[in-house]
């Protein structure tokens, strides 16, 4: 009976694991030249103080997915600040892509612009509103290889 209970709770993962559904794997692309990247400080035209260091993360979190090493934000930010006196993404235009790439040590920076951030809560209805423009650089020839402007708009109702 005892060892009935072990067996019982795999087959139980084992059902439930096969009902996930799977989903398309991204591959990396071995020719590209951006293997490591930094997503640097955001640059705020929201209300929202806090905003930029939360997307921020978000931003990394999601992009984990895409098979770049990905340097830590606690990092690249003491890097920005003991080494090139920069603490907000507004201060990212006093230099360049390529003298980035060569303090952070990486191949790549992404770079934001936070245009909106809010939320209504009235108690019946509750939106939550995101505005976000990025581009990835690559360091060693300041081209930028890709951009893209994204807004989210959640609703709840009560």
């Amino acid at each position: 009976m005892k060892l009935a209970w072990p067996v019982a709770a795999g087959l139980l993962l084992l059902f439930v694991t096969a009902c996930v559904p799977t989903f398309p794997q991204i591959v990396p692309n071995q020719n590209s030249p951006i293997r490591t990247v930094a997503v640097l400080p955001l640059l705020n035209n929201s209300n929202d103080v806090d905003a930029p260091a939360y997307v921020r993360d978000i931003f990394v979190a999601e992009l984990g997915q895409f098979f770049y090493a990905i340097k830590p934000v606690s990092e690249v930010n003491q890097i920005l600040k003991d080494q090139m006196g920069v603490t907000l993404g507004s201060q990212l235009d006093l230099t360049t892509a390529k003298k980035l790439g060569e303090v952070l040590g990486v191949d790549g920076v992404f770079y934001g612009s936070l245009d909106e951030f809010s939320e209504k809560i009235t108690g019946i209805y509750n939106v939550k509103r995101v505005r976000l423009r990025s581009k990835l650089v690559n360091c060693k020839t300041g081209e930028t290889v890709w951009k893209n402007g994204i807004g989210i708009k959640q609703g709840t109702q009560a």
